[in-house]
């Protein structure tokens, strides 16, 4: 992968920008579906209601916790995303994942399917990020494709210019989180069909700020 990773936030950003609203016209998968409702159980148990959607999109998850009762914050590269989830009635802010505000506090970070955009060489800085907005004890998912060590671009769909994607090991993933602070909860494969790639399986790592 020679991209830097300015370019690979470029080219992310482009990506979803381009492809706007229309991305809400993608059905929500039923273990999708499941993993959320976990989530919120979860939240629901420790008492968590203030919950920040990183990589948020269009805000369909973001949606769903607001209507299950939660405080949701939804915050995205991409500032069409942004717009989009502000016409769901969601607070929405465009940030880098490694440049939140130091003044925010939540008791919940739910990351789905957004931190594989993330190049290695970045990756800790995000968590950090994550790390450094949680309360303590709070509540972090994240949920990604993975399971094989390999960043690419991946060029289908209705992204025209390509996506980056990083992709994880189980034990790399455990690694990266614990390495900033984070005690690892749980971490269970999904076994879902991803572009015919043998081997990757979706990563749910369930973590609380010690």
């Amino acid at each position: 992968m020679d991209l830097s990773n300015a370019e690979v936030r470029d080219r992310n950003r482009a990506a979803y920008d381009a492809v706007g609203a229309a991305r809400d016209d993608t059905p929500v998968e039923l273990w999708k579906a499941h993993e959320r409702e976990r989530v919120r159980d979860l939240l629901r148990a420790t008492g968590h209601q203030r919950v920040l959607d990183v990589g948020a999109g269009t805000g369909v998850h973001g949606r769903w916790f607001a209507d299950q009762g939660f405080a949701v914050v939804c915050v995205d590269a991409s500032r069409v995303m942004v717009e989009v989830c502000r016409s769901k009635g969601l607070e929405a802010h465009q940030h880098d994942f490694d440049a939140l505000p130091a003044d925010w506090q939540v008791d919940a970070v739910f990351a789905m399917n957004c931190l594989l955009h993330v190049p290695r060489a970045e990756l800790e800085a995000v968590l950090a990020s994550l790390h450094r907005v949680l309360i303590p004890g709070g509540s972090f998912y994240w949920g990604q494709y993975g399971g094989i060590d390999r960043e690419s671009i991946f060029r289908g769909g209705a992204y025209t210019t390509g996506r980056f994607f990083s992709y994880l090991t189980d034990a790399r993933m455990r690694a990266a989180a614990e390495t900033v602070g984070f005690e690892i909860v749980e971490l269970h494969a999904v076994d879902v069909d991803v572009h015919d790639d043998p081997g990757v399986h979706f990563q749910a790592l369930t973590a609380r700020r010690s």
